[in-house]
């Protein structure tokens, strides 16, 4: 700020106001300093468990599915975010998904809950997606991989990739 003119003096002050100088430049510093530099941002992240969600040794003989789960965990700087939790179909689709190895495949799903009943995906139907209501959250994701699929033996894989919405 460009100021022209005489400074008033302080009172009780001689010289014309040069004691008022360094005031002045003293209250415009001090104004500069507690304007603000930056604008804060929502910042969200999540990170995976210790492993990726890992089924045991599939024997497509047994009479019941085999299941597992895995974690991770949300969170986010402000509280009043309401994150939306997508996955990815992977290599399938929502429908069913599946893992490959050498041209093969191996069906399996994801769910929102232990029952195993709601697929978790983007809400493309027949999926849904999460949203949430907390500022930090453990979610858990549900796996299955259904009986009597016949395969060679060996590592199966997929990537399912995570959106955060918020």
């Amino acid at each position: 700020m460009t100021r022209s003119g005489p400074v008033p003096a302080i009172a009780g002050e001689s010289g014309g106001g040069r004691a008022l100088r360094p005031l002045l430049a003293a209250v415009a510093l001090a104004a500069a300093l507690c304007a603000p530099a930056a604008r804060a941002q929502n910042t969200c992240t999540f990170t995976t468990g210790p492993t990726p969600l890992q089924f045991a040794p599939y024997n497509p003989a047994a009479a019941t599915p085999t299941d597992s789960t895995a974690t991770f965990v949300f969170d986010c700087n402000r509280a009043n975010i309401r994150p939306t939790v997508q996955l990815s179909a992977g290599s399938g689709t929502f429908a069913q998904r599946q893992m490959t190895m050498a041209g093969e495949a191996l069906l399996y799903n994801l769910y929102l809950d232990a029952g195993r009943t709601t697929i978790w995906g983007d809400g493309t139907p027949p999926s849904s997606a999460r949203t949430n209501t907390r500022r930090r959250t453990t979610y858990t994701i549900y796996g299955r991989i259904p009986v009597a699929q016949w395969t060679s033996p060996g590592d199966f894989t997929d990537t399912i990739t995570i959106t955060l919405l918020y």
